[in-house]
């Protein structure tokens, strides 16, 4: 800013002195910049003397401005020589934009067709800015640093000697070869030196009519570094006023060739560099001040390494590496080819660094124990703050262990073929783990128990031998945009099947989770399962009670899909806190399915959008443990239920059921089964449930179906395309009744229900 304004108070002050009509218009292409106008001012000339002013404009090839002020006074001495001496300032922007000013000296000396010319230049104001695109790392006593990018303008000299010789044709015109050099450096390290050659044609007079018309054309050439940059540039001078100039201007051919008055030739460019000049920084990563860093390629011991850099290293491993189980230490990063770490500086400035090695393998080696002999041995054993990533692991008794370890992320981890779980976890905290792949391994996918805040997003978990996640008194634990498929497929009942004698353990689930709090599911696809999801509380049968010793609460369940699970896609047993939405649930291919969702003994529970198409019932409701503690309070809404075997709904002895905006399509027996128990031992009858907004469609034997007593089951069912609205089981050993409070009805079909109108009701089979 200061520059332009000196530009604009010059340029006010020439022309306050000097009439437009005496100066010259040049317009000018030379590299760097799209192109310039500048006004060349005379203001003195004389015999053996001159003085000029030059005040410029252009922009440069990223249509950023620069501008111009200079001044150069000439004299003709004894024997032919003669001297120039100029000063100038200029304005420019690097490519990024960054703008730079500068101040400096010129020099002149010519006899003959000998010239001779030195530039100095000075920066004045802001001589470095910061420019993120250089900042850049670098190993220096054994570990990583960083230098921040900057954008320096450069103080320094050019200077050049050479020769001009006229001639006559064309109008005349000169033609000069020219050789010299260039030296620039700032304080914080930047430098740029070398040498120039420059050839140039110049053409006076050149439109006949209009004495000094000018046109100057060349090329330059620099070399510096050991490489060479050649450009071309242009110029056409234009006199303003009359064609002819008084005689102390003429004798040399006019003012615009006149060797007193011709161009200064220097650079109007603020001479800038930019790279990582600024100063060596420490950096830290996730957090913690880097240790000692180190890479190692295939075929080197990497637990050494591992143990070289120690608390807080990081080491960047290429290749494939065999080992009998490698450990972390605390705070320590082991990342594999292909993968990247974001550094910290102690300035703020972040940048990433990548280890750009081969892809690395970890491979069970000979000498780890076999298996039976002891304790399981993991590939990899975390430690706290540790980080592992961008690694396949193979073989091992785990591939990942961790144990009371707090704060540690694993990400781009592969494992297969280990005998038991691939990712092994106990009591851990704050741990992470990001695209994952997880593929025939003998035990879990991922197995945790204890702990609380473990975090997984993107997993990928392909025939495990067990379950995909096995999670056990786990807190805040969630998981998200994981694809499970090709599980173990239990066909045995005896087996596989849930039991109430054992209500806290089913085998082969896609997530198997018992006491589980404040944990969340998202975006989750199952393919080929036993059962989808598990959740249950830790339910104790001793003293043959059902007692809570680890409740299931704060569960979450959003964007599920699961297709064809052989038994339950959904158990929940016990679980007092279980929302659930956007459920896609698909057994319409599955030869031997059970039911599709199934509510077990548990409290606040609810579906808000869900598509069920399968299965034997749809959304089945039983409460056969009869847990204290637990109160049922459930609501069930937007949910389509289509092609079930048996029932879209069925309701064993429960109770607080709201259901909302429920359509059944093609149910195999009835749409809504109600099984109330008269005789006591079952929970009684089935209360306090009201359905608002529900069809019923084509249904096999009839919508609804009444079989025990239910009490306070209000609402009102719309049955089309079916055999009968309702059917009914009206012996008296059933014990078939309803009972509402007065104001609550339930009706079906318009026709409110008695105890009365269940006698009108169709046979229930």
């Amino acid at each position: 800013m200061t520059l332009r304004l000196t530009a604009l108070s010059g340029l006010s002050l020439m022309l306050a002195t000097t009439a437009v009509s005496a100066a010259d218009l040049q317009i000018y292409h030379q590299d760097g910049l799209q192109g310039g106008l500048a006004l060349t001012f005379p203001l003195s000339v004389r015999d053996n003397s001159a003085t000029i002013a030059r005040l410029s404009f252009a922009r440069d090839d990223n249509s950023h401005s620069a501008f111009s002020l200079e001044a150069m006074r000439r004299t003709n001495l004894a024997n032919g020589w003669m001297i120039g001496t100029g000063i100038f300032a200029d304005s420019s922007a690097d490519d990024m934009g960054n703008r730079f000013g500068q101040v400096g000296l010129s020099g002149e000396l010519q006899h003959g067709v000998f010239q001779a010319r030195l530039n100095a230049y000075v920066p004045v104001g802001t001589k470095n800015r910061s420019d993120s695109r250089f900042d850049s790392l670098a190993e220096m006593d054994g570990t990583i640093r960083f230098r921040s990018g900057r954008s320096l303008a450069l103080k320094g000299a050019d200077m050049e000697l050479g020769a001009r010789i006229q001639f006559a044709s064309l109008g005349g015109g000169s033609f000069g070869l020219f050789g010299g050099g260039f030296s620039f450096e700032h304080s914080d390290g930047a430098s740029y030196s070398g040498a120039t050659a420059r050839a140039e044609v110049a053409l006076d007079n050149l439109f006949g009519t209009r004495s000094g018309a000018r046109v100057r054309a060349g090329l330059r050439a620099d070399r510096s570094s050991g490489s060479t940059d050649t450009s071309a540039y242009a110029a056409l001078t234009i006199p303003f006023g009359s064609n002819a100039r008084s005689s102390n201007a003429t004798s040399a051919g006019g003012f615009g060739a006149n060797r007193l008055t011709r161009d200064v030739e220097r650079r109007r460019r603020v001479t800038t560099r930019s790279g990582a000049f600024g100063p060596v920084e420490a950096v830290s990563l996730a957090g913690q001040a880097l240790g000692r860093f180190a890479r190692i390629d295939a075929g080197g011991n990497l637990q050494e390494a591992l143990v070289g850099t120690g608390e807080n290293g990081l080491v960047f491993a290429s290749g494939d590496f065999t080992t009998s189980g490698l450990v972390l230490s605390e705070g320590q990063t082991l990342v594999g080819g292909g993968g990247s770490v974001v550094l910290q500086a102690e300035s703020g400035r972040q940048i990433r660094m990548a280890n750009r090695g081969a892809p690395t393998t970890l491979q069970e080696s000979s000498a780890m124990a076999p298996a039976g002999s002891g304790a399981a041995v993991a590939l990899l054993t975390m430690a706290d703050d540790s980080r592992a990533q961008s690694l396949t692991l193979s073989g091992g008794d785990q591939g990942i262990t961790a144990s009371n370890v707090d704060g540690f992320h694993i990400a781009d981890v592969a494992i297969s073929g280990s005998r038991g779980d691939a990712i092994h976890l106990s009591n851990v905290s704050n741990a992470s783990f990001t695209d994952l792949s997880i593929a025939n391994v003998g035990g879990n996918g991922f197995s945790a128990t204890g702990g609380t805040h473990i975090a997984v997003t993107g997993a990928q978990i392909t025939a495990p031998g067990e379950n995909g996640f096995l999670l056990r008194s786990v807190g805040n634990f969630s998981l998200s945009q994981a694809r499970l498929s090709d599980m173990p497929t239990c066909e045995d009942n005896t087996l596989c099947e849930f039991s109430v004698y054992n209500p806290s353990s089913v085998p082969n689930s896609g997530i198997n989770a018992i006491g589980l709090t404040d944990a969340r599911f998202d975006g989750i696809r199952m393919d080929d399962v036993t059962y989808g999801f598990f959740l249950a509380s830790d339910i104790s049968t001793e003293s043959g009670d059902y007692t809570v010793v680890a409740a299931s609460t704060g569960l979450e369940l959003n964007d599920i899909t699961i297709t064809n699970s052989r038994r339950e896609a959904i158990l929940a047993v016990g679980v007092d806190g279980l929302n659930m939405t956007n459920v896609v649930l698909d057994n319409s291919q599955q030869g031997s399915d059970m039911d599709l969702v199934v509510m077990q003994s548990s409290g606040q529970v609810s579906i808000d959008g869900a598509v069920l198409t399968g299965g034997i019932n749809g959304l089945m409701f039983v409460d056969a443990l009869r847990l204290d503690g637990i109160t049922e309070d459930m609501s069930f809404r937007n949910i389509v239920i289509n092609d079930t075997s048996r029932a879209g709904v069925f309701l064993n002895p429960v109770q607080n059921i709201d259901f909302e905006n429920i359509e059944i399509n093609n149910a195999g027996t009835h749409g809504i089964f109600m099984l109330g128990d008269s005789w006591g031992f079952n929970g009684g009858a089935i209360r306090d449930v009201t359905f608002a907004d529900t069809t019923i469609n084509a249904a096999t034997t009839a919508g609804v179906n009444f079989y025990g007593p239910v009490t306070n089951v209000t609402g009102e069912i719309t049955v089309a395309n079916s055999p009968a609205g309702c059917s009914a089981d009206t012996s008296s050993w059933s014990g078939t009744s309803i009972t509402n409070d007065a104001g609550g009805d339930l009706s079906i079909n318009g026709t409110v229900m008695t105890n009365s109108t269940l006698g009108d009701c169709a046979a229930p089979y």
